[in-house]
């Protein structure tokens, strides 16, 4: 024991990892008296890609000539697997400006293709855009809704075009 070699252990870390070895919380903590492989320390995962900064977001959602106001992104949502559909819910606690303004009667419009979909919420000052350009899986365009509830929530219901989970909503680019 830490007494008998004259090492009195005072903290709790210690204690911990000698008393419970490789179970102990604080395991990682422990210095390795072996070094690590070179494979091991070293994680690759491909060459580095420039995430959007929301500059950009905003130049790529302005594509504003259908109505002459600048674009705003919709960059907060959630969505949810169902077994035929996937929903997209676009809450008002997020994203408020854009939810009031679908309230509006004809202010939403939804393009919908195979593998992406773009929203457009009408507004007075600006107009709110969900671009989703690389969905996963294919969706069946003819059979997809929007649903605004109004002051809550704008719901998108893309129709799986096969009926199986989907883990991920969009394609990684590159």
């Amino acid at each position: 024991t830490a007494e008998e070699e004259g090492t009195a252990e005072t903290d709790a870390v210690h204690t911990s990892m000698r008393r419970r070895g490789d179970t102990s919380y604080y395991h990682a903590h422990r210095q390795s008296r072996e070094p690590l492989l070179e494979e091991h320390r070293i994680v690759s995962g491909g060459a580095p890609c420039k995430l959007e900064s929301p500059s950009d977001a905003i130049a790529k959602a302005a594509d504003n000539e259908d109505t002459g106001k600048p674009a705003r992104p919709i960059s907060s949502y959630a969505w949810g697997d169902e077994p035929d559909f996937v929903k997209l819910y676009i809450s008002a606690e997020q994203e408020e400006e854009a939810v009031a303004a679908a309230s509006k009667e004809g202010s939403v419009e939804v393009a919908w293709r195979p593998r992406s979909l773009k929203l457009r919420v009408l507004g007075d000052k600006y107009d709110f855009v969900l671009d989703l350009e690389r969905l996963y899986y294919e969706i069946d365009p003819e059979k997809c809704k929007c649903r605004v509830s109004a002051g809550k929530r704008l719901t998108l219901s893309l129709k799986k075009k096969e009926s199986f989970t989907w883990l991920k909503l969009l394609k990684p680019e590159g």
